[in-house]
């Protein structure tokens, strides 16, 4: 028996142990491995650019200065988002380990902290790129905050300026205590009221996922101001104790937004309330037979029952842990029906190239407000690729607790091949 059937046999006799069909799982998780192919690290090596040290959201970004829309000239480079996931999904492959990027390239690691350090502004210590420039929203800014101190935990290299979150950690006491203060950050972070002020301003009934992924990109400079039990009490507040969801739509629409509100009640350290009562409602979500309109919809299901499980295990107690199990043993129980709704629905996004596009026929012009790609290009990108392929993959099996038994699609030789796509691809940036 060679090592990866020896995996899938580990796989199967866990699904068992939990209470659910092994056999049903690994024939179905098997199924969905298919549909992927090695080619994808062949159009994921094209869009890194060695001169600049980042990686393109998509092939329509990477070959075309700029994009139209309205009538205005937008400029296309590679950002900070596009090159954390890229290097992300090189870790989901099991090719380099998370805090420890050193199997990569030694250039590609000085250039990429190269980059990501230029983008510092040294007033606020946020990060703009050049094409979009100060003039963002909320949640663009607080994503590549995020996604830079992820890069730097991961390349070790040090930022030039103190960041944004550093700098709001510093004064946080005096926030907290209502006091005045007079620095260069965005007015909702400066006082409990001018936050709640700016809560109310958010569609919570009718896009609370909107408002939620909004909140959820800020969620470290949130913390850092000291706000982060504002925020959750207000969502407390507003959740709907029926069904633990928010908003007043139902189906996907309130599965997309648990999943972001959830990850800023994991992420601040915050109980989720009502979470039992949030799983039968994503379950049912899951295996329907719904369509998906963008590859995020199956993704965050999975990713939602992730999050209530690792709440509960950190901050339930033993009530908590008794909870998290019997959502394990109804997860396992309806895996397979669930993974084959899944098959259908991520198959629909995929390209030719090994690729995903983020709704079926095109990609995404912009990504939170800022442009990355040719309007209405049919083609794959950075976020969806991540999301669609390796990221659903990854959350399927932590939604049922199997981290420890997940099976890799690629292996050691799948990373040569990269790194020799990925050299091809450099050649053709230094020959222009």
């Amino acid at each position: 028996m060679d090592t990866k059937e020896i995996r899938w046999k580990r796989l199967s006799d866990e699904v068992t142990r939990k209470g659910g069909n092994g056999e049903a799982f690994v024939a179905a998780m098997k199924e969905q491995y298919a549909i992927h192919s090695k080619k994808v690290l062949v159009w994921l090596a094209g869009l890194y650019d060695p001169n600049v040290g980042g990686f393109y959201f998509s092939n329509s970004a990477r070959d075309n200065e700029y994009m139209e829309y309205n009538g205005e000239k937008h400029i296309l480079l590679p950002d900070i988002e596009s090159t954390n996931q890229a290097l992300g999904f090189l870790e989901s492959c099991g090719f380099i380990k998370e805090g420890d990027y050193s199997r990569l390239p030694l250039t590609m690691q000085n250039k990429i902290s190269e980059f990501v350090c230029s983008l510092e502004d040294p007033d606020d210590g946020f990060f703009y790129h050049p094409q979009w420039g100060k003039n963002i929203t909320d949640n663009r800014r607080g994503r590549d905050h995020m996604w830079a101190q992820e890069l730097r935990a991961n390349l070790h290299f040090d930022f030039p300026y103190p960041t944004a979150e550093e700098r709001l950690a510093q004064i946080s006491d005096c926030i907290s205590k209502g006091e005045k203060v007079d620095y260069e950050f965005p007015e909702h972070l400066k006082s409990k009221e001018a936050f709640i002020k700016y809560l109310d301003t958010l569609d919570w009934k009718q896009d609370a996922y909107a408002a939620g992924n909004l909140i959820a990109a800020q969620v470290s400079v949130i913390k850092a101001a000291g706000l982060d039990k504002v925020a959750v009490n207000y969502l407390d507040s507003i959740q709907n104790k029926e069904n633990g969801m928010w908003g007043e739509r139902t189906g996907y629409p309130a599965v997309n937004a648990h999943m972001k509100i959830s990850c800023f009640y994991e992420y601040s350290e915050n109980m989720i309330p009502n979470a039992s009562k949030a799983v039968d409602a994503i379950l049912e979500t899951l295996c329907s037979d719904t369509p998906t309109e963008t590859v995020c919809w199956q993704y965050n299901t999975w990713f939602s029952i992730q999050n209530i499980l690792l709440n509960l295990r950190k901050f339930g107690g033993e009530a908590g842990n008794r909870e998290a199990d019997e959502i394990v043993s109804k997860v396992v129980r309806m895996a397979p029906q669930g993974i084959k709704a899944n098959i259908w629905k991520v198959k629909r996004f995929m390209k030719p190239d090994g690729s995903c596009s983020y709704t079926p026929n095109a990609t995404s012009t912009t990504s939170q407000g800022a442009f990355v790609a040719v309007n209405g290009a049919n083609e794959g990108d950075v976020n969806a690729t991540c999301i669609n392929i390796l990221g659903t993959i990854d959350r399927m099996y932590r939604a049922a607790e199997l981290d420890d038994f997940i099976v890799p699609i690629f292996d050691d030789e799948d990373f040569d091949f990269f790194l020799m796509a990925l050299g091809e691809a450099e050649e053709k940036y230094y020959r222009k």
